[in-house]
């Protein structure tokens, strides 16, 4: 993949885990878009300049080895120089297209050292481990580093749109000539942080689409591309 301007590097959730986590147990490298490193040598703001991929995004990928405080135990080491990453919220398990689980996903922020009574920073991060771990001697874990402002709630989208879009675009191959017209609405709306890619799988895995001869469509008004109407019930 080329690190070109206007080109991203955003896998699925479901690639997150079995391509690149799990190839990298297996002893592939991907040096063009995650670099491997030791995560809890660096505070956040020194991460970037670390990450293989660079985009205009404030999003950042790394391999990591678990630092565990002890032998023998799991408690792992989340400290650096000047802070500490702290685990919020529950963990979440990750599913792929058939419902088996391959993972879970961890979310942290990072909270400046106790001197500084641990406020709390703009930089969270992801913390992806495989089910599969024990099965390899180097237990790797996937970490997905963002910058985020103030009004940002892209995480929600983000969440959304890695899980359930893929899902529903995958169903698409068996909508026949008009697959491209309804993969090109649904793609038209994938940006906006809505119920959207929910909404979509349920609707295209119960085949509920129907043409109509009224004037309806996806998103209001409007026909397909040969003439007849959509309608989604």
């Amino acid at each position: 993949m080329d690190n070109d301007p206007g080109n991203r590097f955003y896998p699925t959730e479901e690639q997150i885990i079995l391509h690149y986590l799990e190839g990298k147990m297996q002893g592939r490298h991907f040096p063009n878009v995650i670099h491997e490193i030791n995560i809890c040598n660096f505070d956040p703001w020194d991460l970037p300049g670390q990450a293989a991929w660079q985009s205009n995004d404030p999003v950042w990928w790394f391999f990591s080895e678990p630092d565990y405080k002890y032998a023998n135990s799991p408690r792992v080491n989340r400290k650096t120089k000047s802070g500490y990453w702290k685990p919020t919220g529950s963990e979440r398990i990750i599913r792929d297209m058939h419902g088996r689980e391959i993972g879970i996903k961890k979310n942290l922020v990072f909270r400046l050292s106790s001197s500084n009574k641990g406020a709390k920073t703009i930089w969270v991060m992801h913390e992806y481990h495989s089910n599969n771990a024990r099965f390899y001697q180097k237990p790797f874990v996937l970490f997905r580093l963002k910058r985020k402002s103030d009004y940002d709630d892209s995480d929600t989208c983000d969440q959304m749109a890695s899980q359930q879009s893929q899902l529903a675009l995958t169903e698409l191959a068996e909508l026949g000539a008009y697959a491209p017209y309804i993969a090109r609405r649904v793609v038209q709306r994938l940006t906006s942080c809505k119920p959207l890619y929910f909404w979509v799988y349920k609707e295209l895995t119960k085949e509920s689409l129907k043409i109509e001869e009224e004037n309806t469509s996806l998103c209001g008004e409007g026909t397909s591309p040969e003439s007849g109407k959509w309608k989604w019930e």
